[in-house]
């Protein structure tokens, strides 16, 4: 059985984050920062170039800059580590360590995991920075102007229940969008056969769109890009919330710590698009991403 283009481009895609794992699995001792680079983003971006190309373009474009960011910009197995929170008695912490106070008899000791040496540690370590797009709970010793989170998760200001309830929602409106972009899909001959983008639409889709007054989608190019980006955010938002779903759900049972459980260890990764209306270019890069990858873009322009 032959594979759709798209299958081809998820297959891509998992080889290219298999790549990533693989290489920061790899000691410094091994393969230095460099040779790390050259041998392995050359591949990861053609696997997300051919992703790309067969309609995966945003996760593509994230897990590429995040790939370019770790094995270039960064030197995460010298310099990162991840920040773990521990409550403990005031009469196991000494007075001169760095914790902060709790609750009344309690006090918070901060722990750093820098890159480790036994394999098994070494691949947890990994798959935590991986999906740490925006560095919550990690160390970076970033020495840029950009400032890094480096405290490990700050105190629920919300109940697990209440979050999971919000979140629930937010997945199921996800759903719904893709629902809906696919069925328009399913409409429009320009995601059927190869043509063009400017086509005008056929007699029933364009009597669709003027009967519930989507006439200022008229232009047809305006319109289908519209849609693969409403279906690209909506497809990105839903892995995030199902993943950070699971997560919460399982810490609420115990069977987490608070690194992987935590209500405030799974932010959402994007913001609303409407913020485009009220702040522009730099409301979509600083409030839309919520600065998602700006490393890379500091570095870029250095």
């Amino acid at each position: 059985m032959s594979l759709t283009p798209k299958q081809l481009g998820l297959l891509s895609h998992l080889a290219a984050t298999s790549l990533l794992i693989s290489a920061l699995l790899i000691r410094p001792s091994t393969l230095s920062h460099t040779k790390l680079a050259l041998a392995f983003l050359p591949p990861i971006w053609a696997c997300h170039i051919y992703s790309w190309s067969v309609g995966l373009g945003f996760l593509a474009a994230v897990h590429a800059l995040q790939a370019t960011e770790l094995l270039l910009f960064q030197d995460p197995r010298e310099r990162f580590q991840v920040v773990y929170r521990q409550k403990s008695s005031p009469s196991l912490v000494p007075r001169t360590s760095a914790s902060d106070s709790t609750k009344e008899g309690e006090k918070e000791h901060i722990r750093k995991e820098p890159y480790p040496i036994n394999f098994r540690s070494r691949l947890q370590w990994v798959f935590k920075l991986c999906v740490s797009l925006r560095y919550i709970g990690w160390d970076t010793n970033s020495d840029s102007s950009i400032s890094q989170p480096i405290s490990p998760f700050p105190k629920e200001t919300q109940t697990r229940s209440r979050w999971l309830v919000q979140n629930i929602l937010l997945a199921a409106l996800c759903i719904f969008f893709i629902d809906a972009t696919i069925a328009y899909q399913h409409l429009d001959p320009y995601f059927q056969v190869e043509t063009p983008i400017d086509i005008s639409f056929p007699p029933p889709l364009a009597a669709f769109l003027l009967s519930y007054r989507f006439r200022f989608l008229s232009p047809p190019r305006l319109m289908r890009i519209m849609v693969l980006g409403v279906q690209q955010y909506a497809v990105s938002m839903l892995i995030n919330r199902v993943s950070a779903i699971v997560h919460v759900s399982l810490g609420s049972l115990g069977l987490l710590d608070v690194w992987w459980g935590g209500v405030e260890s799974w932010p959402i990764i994007m913001g609303s698009p409407t913020v485009v209306l009220t702040s522009g270019l730099r409301g979509f890069w600083g409030k839309f991403w919520h600065q998602l990858l700006r490393s890379v873009s500091y570095q870029s322009h250095r």
